[in-house]
């Protein structure tokens, strides 16, 4: 199945923003970012941190909000 254009255009965003990046640096800006940062530990080597759905449901909903005004 294609993208649509709405898709593509989002997909374009995602790799300019993010393209230049090695999977270190993903990782880190990710475990930065809300909902990582409320439940990750840094300090720790290894971690089977696990994102409450709570705080899942709230991040995913203000990035759809988000999503929506990029396409506008």
């Amino acid at each position: 199945m294609p993208f649509t254009e709405e898709q593509k255009a989002i997909l374009e965003q995602v790799f300019d923003d993010f393209g230049n990046l090695s999977d270190k640096q993903l990782s880190k800006k990710t475990y930065n970012e809300f909902p990582w940062k409320t439940t990750y530990d840094p300090h720790k080597l290894y971690s089977k941190c696990i994102i409450k759905p709570s705080i899942l449901s709230r991040f995913l909903k203000l990035r759809k909000i988000n999503l929506k005004n990029l396409c506008r």
